[in-house]
């Protein structure tokens, strides 16, 4: 990464829980494709503060500056900053993401 930043990764207490929980979910069926996914989905996570602008804002809440990156059915929310990467959530694409995110 030559003349490039990297960014400071950080994960929120809630993008933390998610972690767990996806992880919970897909044990009940095999405890090794949970690890693997989960290990899969952390590596995305690491990979977005290499190059955090490319994935696109979220849709309708442009303003806020909140982009997302998708991996195997996942959204991945984050916030960028000055030198800083901040994973918000988690959430499965079938969700009702806005809800989740920007409760009214």
């Amino acid at each position: 990464m030559t003349g490039e930043q990297r960014f400071a990764l950080y994960f929120s207490l809630a993008a933390q829980q998610d972690f767990l929980e996806i992880g919970a979910y897909i044990a009940r069926d095999s405890e090794e494709q949970a690890r693997r996914f989960v290990d899969g989905l952390h590596r995305r996570c690491v990979e977005i503060a290499d190059r955090p602008l490319i994935w696109p804002l979220v849709q309708h809440r442009q303003a806020l500056g909140m982009r997302r990156r998708l991996h195997a059915g996942y959204l991945i929310f984050y916030w960028v900053s000055e030198d800083e990467v901040e994973i918000v959530r988690i959430i499965h694409s079938a969700r009702n993401y806005p809800a989740l995110l920007f409760p009214e």
